[in-house]
């Protein structure tokens, strides 16, 4: 398993994924890849996220106690930012 203080995607197996905070059922969370966003429409935006945290309703998730959220949901919305990249307008 990758550490659980990772603190860049430098790390990250290759320039097409990230690490995230997966909530993988309750009690049960681990750091793993995922894609990185990709620009779709052109009111997208790509934003690099400087650092981040989970918030009172991730850690209810974590326990369990929000029916609608299942195994696979990324945790830390809470975040720092810069865009990384945007479409023309």
């Amino acid at each position: 398993m990758a550490p659980t203080n990772v603190a860049s995607d430098s790390q990250s197996k290759d320039k097409q994924s990230m690490w995230a905070l997966e909530y993988q059922g309750p009690g049960k969370r681990a750091p793993v890849q995922k894609e990185k966003p990709k620009i779709k429409d052109s009111t997208d935006a790509v934003v690099k996220v400087l650092r981040t945290t989970i918030c009172g309703t991730d850690l209810h998730i974590l326990k369990g106690d929000v029916a609608t959220v299942t195994a696979g949901r990324t945790l830390g919305h809470e975040g720092m930012h810069s865009f990384a990249l945007m479409k023309p307008v």
